[in-house]
């Protein structure tokens, strides 16, 4: 997850699968840069930290250090024609994907102070899809590749999000994205233990397989600043946390979700559920919350 989602190591990443023409030019140092280029943070997300510069001074006001580990230096994409594709993978095979078109109002730009035009949901083009699949030979989740396509047709991609991107979450139309979650949810039987951890990547710093309660999702750049504990609802439990653990890494967050004890419920005639609370009537909540 981390060397694909940090945008510093998806570069290494790349050099050593032999993948560096799919990426924009990449410039260690401002002094070696072709201007106007673009700044942003190694670990930043929805267009935080992602600036044009037009020259020297620029880059350096923006960021005096860290060119290739905590900035990263690349090559300015121009062209009004965007692409969002998200996909479901399971163990470096590809369950489903996605993909939406978007048109801006500017040929160079930097998402979202530019303004939108439009968007459509396209066809992904096989030889694009290729290329996606070379970055994803050993992982397994949901991601997200935003790219722009060059004159000669190569794809350029900006970069890989390990997790569910705007296009997947807002713009794919409702019954395309269920689809892709439907298919998720295929992957591993409802209420079954087998195969539950499956679909999880398994790097360092992220879900163990042989996992215990409570379920501990740690932080995607390893760096702990921030702690959520997650309540699940009603008679849930947590193998459907655990199959889509992935989806809950960011970067600083841990995430904590404990698991309810098992309780006679009087609502279910006295049957053991997993619960915070017993629950005596039963109004869908209307009536509860009052």
């Amino acid at each position: 997850i981390f060397r694909l989602g940090n945008k510093a190591m998806l570069h290494e990443f790349a050099a050593r699968a032999g993948l560096l023409e799919h990426l924009p030019l990449h410039y260690p140092c401002p002094e070696e840069a072709e201007f106007p280029c673009i700044l942003k943070s190694s670990t930043g997300g929805f267009g935080k930290d992602n600036y044009i510069v037009h020259d020297l001074a620029a880059a350096r006001e923006k960021a005096t250090k860290g060119f290739g580990t905590d900035w990263v230096l690349q090559e300015l994409i121009v062209g009004s024609t965007e692409y969002s594709t998200s996909l479901l993978v399971h163990c470096g095979h590809v369950v489903d994907e996605v993909t939406m078109q978007y048109e801006y109002g500017s040929d160079a730009y930097v998402w979202p102070n530019v303004r939108k035009l439009g968007k459509k949901l396209c066809d992904t083009p096989e030889h694009h899809l290729a290329v996606m699949k070379e970055f994803l030979r050993e992982y397994s989740g949901v991601c997200n590749f935003n790219y722009k396509i060059r004159p000669d047709g190569r794809i350029s991609i900006f970069e890989i999000n390990t997790r569910v991107g705007g296009d997947l979450a807002c713009d794919v139309p409702r019954q395309r994205a269920c689809k892709l979650f439907e298919h998720l949810d295929a992957l591993v039987p409802a209420g079954s233990s087998e195969g539950a951890g499956d679909i999880l990547p398994q790097p360092a710093g992220q879900v163990d397989p042989h996992w215990q309660d409570p379920l501990v999702v740690d932080p995607k750049d390893g760096v702990h600043r921030f702690t959520l504990v997650y309540l699940h609802p009603y008679n849930v439990g947590l193998q459907d946390y655990l199959r889509k653990a992935a989806l809950f890494s960011e970067p600083g967050l841990r995430v904590v979700f404990v698991r309810a004890p098992s309780r006679p419920i009087s609502i279910a005639e006295g049957r053991s559920k997993y619960a915070w609370y017993d629950y005596l009537t039963d109004n869908q909540g209307a009536a509860e919350d009052e």
